[in-house]
């Protein structure tokens, strides 16, 4: 069994999961999203934390973070995890730890933030993904460091007006 994850701020939690003893029809993947439009400026972070419940011993079920374009093709995933198989950071039937993500806009854009769970095949053992504390930061201010070449010529004027004014004050 697994330990009990509490929300780690609660104002904007969700949980999404396939559906147990679903049987979907045939075997297709299917998404359940949870999906928000924002706009972001260049240098803005989106951040938050997910964690997941590994339902299936196969690798049929994920869950996941994914920010989309402004024409809805997914361009970042700042977190996934997998059930089964190979990639599995998570044993069967057992949840992960909370994991923090983010993702930096490189551009001012209208973007989507996705976030799901995936499942696949017969759907019988359901998997489920936690998210929450997310939120927007604003891009930090970069101060320019001057280049050595600048520093250089800098230093360079500096000594070549210290000797001006020393022979204007000798004469």
């Amino acid at each position: 069994m697994s330990q009990l994850r509490t929300a780690i701020e609660g104002n904007s939690f969700a949980a999404l999961g396939s559906l147990a003893d679903g049987y979907f029809t045939g075997n297709r993947t299917y998404n359940i999203t949870l999906t928000r439009s924002i706009h972001l400026l260049a240098g803005e972070t989106i951040s938050g934390s997910s964690f997941f419940y590994n339902g299936d011993y196969e690798a049929q079920d994920s869950a996941w973070v994914k920010i989309l374009d402004d024409e809805g093709c997914a361009i970042a995933q700042p977190w996934i995890e997998t059930s089964g198989g190979t990639y599995s950071t998570t044993p069967f039937r057992t949840a992960s730890l909370w994991t923090e993500w983010s993702w930096q806009a490189p551009v001012e854009c209208d973007y989507a933030l996705s976030l799901g769970v995936t499942t696949g095949g017969d759907n019988v053992m359901p998997s489920y993904g936690f998210f929450d504390d997310i939120c927007v930061q604003a891009a930090t201010a970069i101060t320019p460091v001057p280049e050595p070449s600048t520093l250089t010529l800098v230093a360079l004027g500096a000594a070549g007006l210290a000797a001006i004014r020393r022979k204007n004050i000798q004469a």
